[in-house]
């Protein structure tokens, strides 16, 4: 069984990036412009806007409202890696006390009643 920031890695930070990019790109940002902002490549945008990456893992409503949130903000200025850094961060944690790896942890096989994911957050 691999421990669940494995799944953060593979799956969570993915997920948070696809939603950021596909929210970018609705304020009418180029590929580019996006792929600068959350420093990524523009083949990894490209990816994430046409869903063939980031999309294996449901995200709860909080989890969504922030990241929407960061996308504003992202847009309207110049945001600092730090400030972008520490966005992110607060919606993986978000992202994990809403349980959002859970059921992939499940699958791997997490023992029963594990809490580690959310647990380690709070």
């Amino acid at each position: 069984m691999n421990p669940p920031c494995i799944a953060a890695v593979w799956y969570l930070v993915p997920a948070v990036s696809s939603s950021l990019a596909k929210e970018l790109a609705k304020t009418g940002l180029s590929q580019a412009q996006i792929a600068e902002k959350l420093g990524l490549t523009r083949a990894a945008v490209s990816q994430y806007l046409s869903g063939k990456r980031g999309t294996e893992l449901k995200l709860g409503r909080q989890s969504r409202r922030k990241i929407k949130e960061l996308a504003a903000r992202l847009a309207k200025s110049e945001t600092s890696d730090a400030e972008l850094s520490l966005g992110m961060c607060g919606i993986c944690i978000t992202a994990r006390r809403e349980k959002a790896l859970c059921g992939l942890h499940k699958k791997a096989g997490a023992p029963k009643g594990c809490s580690i994911c959310y647990g380690a957050c709070a």
